[in-house]
């Protein structure tokens, strides 16, 4: 595709802006007199080159971002704990310095292909004689041959992300400083806008417990669409594989990526457009959303992107097997090869003649205790109870005969966290609370598990919920722990993640949910009772989105099931994640996203 032919796709998306506000103006100079043609002249020239700012927007989404792709990853450092960077000798950041030097090479490349893009094209639209508009877009000191305008770009330079680690578990964020500079002219009137921000990425291979939610198909299993709605209020990165669909006015607190798969199978994702619904208007491609993809409106429906959004995301695959979890239990946690009728998490405390006693006791010795009923028949009508418990060293004991003895063939056996059932778990419920504070644990049930009661943190991370606000903006909960220990994960490889209708009213799961074949929902969703909302703290990836509840779509009152009310753990964000908990095939950008902070307009 020629130069003209990449650019164009994207240009006519001006005339919609400008025609549009002729249409204004045109009104306005009927019924005020005071209008004479050249504050007309002076307002349509602003108009298209705000337009011009559109569409600079749109390329980012689109054209560039596809471009960045492909420069960023054959330039991943995969060898250090930093795709660009050098450790700055404390393990927690790249030297500022060095990811400058590193992403000054990307800035470089990537400017070449804008340059490819905008340089040399009037991208005013036909229905507008006499205009002219040209855009360019630094990255570098120069773009299209000019200098930039201001007296310097910023630079490059890591945000946040972990070191990669030997399961390379870190998806890391960077960022690319960028100026757009827009010229409109109709006849003698000339408008400039330049507008500043940063082009931020991430690249790694990243745990899936990275995201607040992600879904590989964006329906229900039955095909049933998902709509985000103004009750949506997601704090921590979303993805799908598919298409999102809005209605009204979504919030998201974190970075919105969709890869655009018509649809995505487990192999991968076939035909691609990078787009989204709208309630109202049905599916827009990206580089025609409007006023701009990072801002799109349409009637009454305008999410709300806080981090930024992107249409042409990484494809992610979820994962084909089980392997690393299963042999992580046989090799230093806690494997079942049998369905498990119950398992319960418990914090508990010991005297000191191993005795459970209440933890406000003098001397009383915190334990993580985890209590395993294993089915022995298919029906699961004989049964064998398991008890293991574990401090804070880790040493893992079994109880037999009354006595807690150590697992394994020595004292030196330290539960790595995992514990798997090779079938189903057909109960996981936990104490009050579920994890002690240092307990880290990821739960396995391949064929599937079902929550029946509350599984709590001791130590909870995050407090609250996001609100919104009467002024129509939104508070996030309140994160103010983020040292906190204590993490889990649920994961269904082949299976579902079933809450059960008899669980409690206003049921609480603080963890990470993960149905990489299945989906996470209520049984009989449709059929029981209101029973309140299921508060998680952690984050749901799924295969499709399941179901938790009811509502009468006039009232918005809930009618049965549960509702959904998620606080994204942040956590998270920094790289914490369960043990062993899946991560994703991705090493290369995993999303793009454009932050703007400054606009201002001049003459030329």
């Amino acid at each position: 595709m020629n130069q003209r032919g990449l650019a164009l796709p994207v240009a006519l998306g001006v005339t919609a802006v400008v025609l549009a506000v002729l249409a204004v103006l045109s009104l306005r100079s009927l019924q005020e007199a005071r209008h004479t043609r050249g504050d007309v002249r002076i307002v349509q020239t602003l108009a298209l080159a705000r337009g011009g700012t559109a569409t600079a927007n749109a390329l980012l989404a689109t054209t560039i971002r596809a471009q960045l792709d492909k420069i960023v990853a054959p330039l991943i450092d995969t060898t250090s704990p930093w795709a660009f960077g050098e450790d700055d000798g404390t393990g927690t950041a790249p030297t500022p310095q060095s990811v400058a030097q590193d992403l000054e090479l990307v800035a470089e490349k990537l400017q070449s292909e804008v340059d490819r893009v905008v340089c040399d094209q009037d991208l005013a639209p036909s229905s507008l004689p006499g205009a002219h508009l040209t855009l360019r877009i630094h990255f570098t000191e120069s773009a299209c041959g000019q200098p930039l305008p201001l007296a310097r770009l910023a630079v490059p330079r890591y945000i946040e992300g972990p070191p990669r680690t030997t399961d390379a578990s870190g998806v890391q964020v960077y960022s690319l400083p960028f100026v757009a500079v827009v010229d409109a002219r109709i006849g003698d009137y000339r408008r400039r806008v330049v507008s500043s921000g940063e082009y931020r990425f991430s690249v790694g291979r990243g745990s899936f417990a990275r995201y607040a939610l992600f879904t590989n198909h964006h329906t229900n299993r039955f095909g049933d669409s998902v709509w985000f709605t103004s009750r949506t209020l997601f704090d921590g990165p979303v993805h799908t594989n598919e298409h999102f669909r809005f209605d009204r006015r979504p919030w998201f607190g974190g970075a919105v990526t969709s890869a655009g798969c018509w649809a995505a199978s487990t192999n991968g994702c076939g035909r691609r457009t990078a787009g989204a619904y709208f309630a109202g208007r049905g599916f827009v491609r990206a580089r025609n959303m409007r006023p701009s993809p990072a801002k799109p409106r349409y009637g009454r429906t305008a999410p709300e992107f806080a981090a930024g959004v992107d249409w042409s995301a990484t494809f992610i695959r979820m994962p084909l097997s089980d392997y690393d979890q299963s042999q992580a239990a046989a090799q230093g946690g806690l494997y079942f090869s049998r369905d498990l009728k119950d398992l319960v998490l418990k914090k508990t405390c010991f005297d000191d003649a191993d005795q459970p006693v209440a933890c406000s006791t003098a001397g009383a010795r915190p334990y993580q205790v985890i209590r395993a009923t294993v089915c022995l028949n298919y029906r699961c009508s004989r049964t064998r109870t398991e008890v293991y418990r574990f401090n804070e060293t880790g040493a893992l004991e079994v109880l037999k005969r009354g006595v807690w003895r150590s697992y394994g063939s020595s004292s030196s056996y330290r539960f790595n966290g995992v514990i798997y059932a090779k079938g189903r778990i057909r109960s996981l419920r936990g104490g009050t609370p579920a994890l002690a504070r240092f307990s880290q644990i990821t739960v396995v049930g391949a064929e599937g598990v079902r929550i029946t009661g509350h599984l709590t943190y001791e130590d909870p991370p995050c407090t609250g919920y996001p609100k919104r606000n009467r002024d129509g903006t939104v508070t996030p909960a309140n994160c103010d722990n983020l040292t906190a220990k204590n993490i889990l994960g649920v994961y269904a490889p082949w299976g579902d993640i079933a809450i059960s209708k008899y669980a409690p009213r206003n049921l609480q799961i603080h963890a990470v949910l993960m149905a990489a074949r299945g989906e996470i929902h209520v049984e009989d969703f449709a059929w029981i009772p209101d029973k309140g909302a299921v508060r998680i703290l952690g984050g749901m990836i799924e295969n499709y989105y399941g179901a938790f509840g009811t509502y009468d779509p006039y009232t918005g009152e809930q009618v049965s099931g549960y509702s959904r009310r998620l606080v994204y753990d942040k956590r998270l964000a920094r790289g914490l994640a369960p043990p062993f908990f899946p991560t994703t095939e991705v090493d290369r950008v995993v999303d793009a996203r454009t932050l703007t902070y400054g606009e201002r307009e001049q003459l030329y």
